[in-house]
């Protein structure tokens, strides 16, 4: 009888952790909350700025019983898809504040019972923190669904409360980390002109990496972005004649509708303002163009 009386423990036990009824681990209260920077800022080596070092290494989890928050801050997981020519990038803290009562219930939720879930990438809850009024903060992590992703009832709830402040943070990269974040080349490419007439339909571009001419004509990374934009103005051949040298330049893709593989170009955005591109005559930048690119 014992043993059975063992046995029907044990197995309770592990169903109940199978459904997802095993007590959350607590966040853990500190003095002061301090956004962590994007994933991706940390793999590529990105200096975090002053306001916020230390990094917190607080314990993230449910909200600790008798912590009364006034406020909620959330931090972007994500970089802005954009380095400057100072080699930043950047992201935002959001400062909240209302009722946070439904917020709380739903950060206390329990995680699900995982399962096998078709691979997806999900959504990622943003950087956490709710702060009492006497300053000091937990940073929460939300119930987990089924598939292991956070629940984002309670991020919708404080995201629909009174936005108070808004604070950009920024980044400094290396420039070669920064040229390989935005999937760049290091260095300028350096196109072959040829015989072929300008494609006459628009066309958009998307990644657009940015270049400095030195002294010893070599190039360096200048910033970049990854964006769309869309080209309506067919470009000319360029006629010349012209010898004045670029100092800056933009590498980017033409794509044209039905071509999946697009027609690498360089544009100069001053000297000769030319387009070179593969295999086709040198073309005129079009002020559309450059007033989009510049």
């Amino acid at each position: 009888m014992r043993r059975s009386a063992v046995l029907l423990a044990a197995t309770l036990l592990v169903a109940g952790a199978a459904c997802g009824n095993e007590p959350r681990q607590v966040a853990e209260v500190v003095g002061e909350a301090v956004c962590a920077i994007p994933a991706e800022a940390e793999h590529y080596g990105a200096i975090p700025p002053a306001e916020l070092l230390p990094a917190s290494d607080a314990r993230p989890g449910a909200v600790p019983d008798g912590f009364e928050p006034v406020r909620a801050i959330t931090c972007d997981r994500d970089l802005a898809r954009e380095v400057s020519e100072d080699m930043t990038a950047t992201f935002n803290e959001y400062r909240w504040e209302g009722d946070l009562s439904t917020a709380i219930r739903l950060l206390n939720g329990r995680d699900r019972a995982q399962k096998e879930c078709v691979a997806h990438s999900g959504s990622r809850a943003p950087d956490l923190w709710l702060i009492d009024a006497a300053g000091s903060a937990v940073r929460a992590r939300p119930p987990l669904d089924e598939c292991g992703l956070h629940r984002f009832a309670a991020i919708l709830e404080i995201r629909a409360l009174e936005q108070i402040e808004r604070v950009e943070h920024a980044v400094r990269f290396a420039p070669d980390s920064a040229a390989r974040w935005l999937g760049c080349d290091g260095a300028q490419p350096v196109p072959v002109p040829g015989e072929s007439p300008p494609r006459t339909e628009p066309f958009h571009v998307g990644r657009t990496c940015t270049y400095q001419q030195t002294g010893s004509g070599a190039t360096t990374f200048a910033g970049g972005r990854i964006d769309y934009a869309r080209f309506t103005e067919p470009l000319e051949p360029f006629y010349g004649p012209c010898s004045e040298v670029a100092t800056r330049t933009v590498a980017s893709m033409m794509r044209f509708p039905g071509d999946g593989g697009g027609l690498a170009m360089v544009v100069e955005l001053d000297g000769c303002r030319r387009v070179l591109a593969d295999g086709v005559v040198p073309m005129q930048a079009s002020g559309e163009l450059l007033a989009q690119l510049d």
